[in-house]
């Protein structure tokens, strides 16, 4: 649902381009970016066993500054510092407790916090009637202040649930690559990319790897 949402975002802005002048946007500087994510960890992985879906697709915010540095032919590069608060769910997560008669099944939010770096590397494409598209790719290094899981409640058994994500083996950082297109709007710019994460988030034997669609609203000084 998040995929078809943002490609009929993109799709939208794409038609109606057309009637603003890109060449307006042309730039060498700074810019800031608001970003809506979609955080989608991929399937918990065990050694020897089938992997297990743990999570659902949650909804996130990211903001910071950019900076445009044009290499000659098209080519561009843009790094970025950006704050970030993404949320995502365990689905159907079993906890066992000694005291009553059965698992408990619950899904907390996972609310993470934290810095990106994103590095891209660009190409400016022009077409007729002053339309232009920027095709980019490149790495992303994230750090987390902040994971912590929210458990209900209304459920006492749950009360005494480690929170902080961190002392339960997820990792801080992560380092992955970023692939997109953007569409200027005079001084302004919308894109779309897409994240794949390339460290796995657990320290202990299960294993997973986190991916992001991200629908970003910028402005070009």
């Amino acid at each position: 649902m998040y995929m078809k949402r943002f490609l009929s975002a993109l799709l939208l802005i794409a038609i109606c381009a057309p009637i603003l002048r890109a060449a307006d946007s042309e730039f060498n500087g700074w810019g800031i970016r608001a970003s809506l994510d979609a955080t989608m960890p991929g399937k918990w992985k065990l050694p020897g066993e089938k992997p297990v879906k743990m999570f659902s697709t949650g909804a996130g915010v990211s903001a910071g500054a950019v900076y445009n540095a044009p290499l000659g032919s098209n080519f561009y590069v843009e790094p970025g510092l950006k704050l970030f608060y993404d949320t995502y769910k365990w689905s159907d997560l079993v906890v066992l407790d000694d005291d009553t008669d059965g698992p408990i099944e619950t899904e907390p939010t996972i609310k993470k916090f934290g810095a990106r770096v994103p590095v891209m590397f660009g190409y400016q494409v022009y077409f007729p009637s002053d339309f232009s598209l920027s095709i980019f790719t490149g790495p992303e290094f994230s750090y987390c202040f902040s994971a912590r899981a929210g458990y209900e409640k209304d459920i006492p058994e749950l009360e005494n649930m480690e929170t902080n994500l961190f002392k339960t083996g997820m990792r801080r950082y992560d380092c992955g690559w970023k692939v997109g297109v953007g569409v200027p709007l005079g001084r302004w710019v919308v894109e779309l990319d897409y994240y794949f994460g390339l460290v796995d988030q657990q320290k202990y034997a299960a294993s997973y790897h986190e991916r992001r669609l991200s629908l970003t609203v910028g402005y070009d000084f």
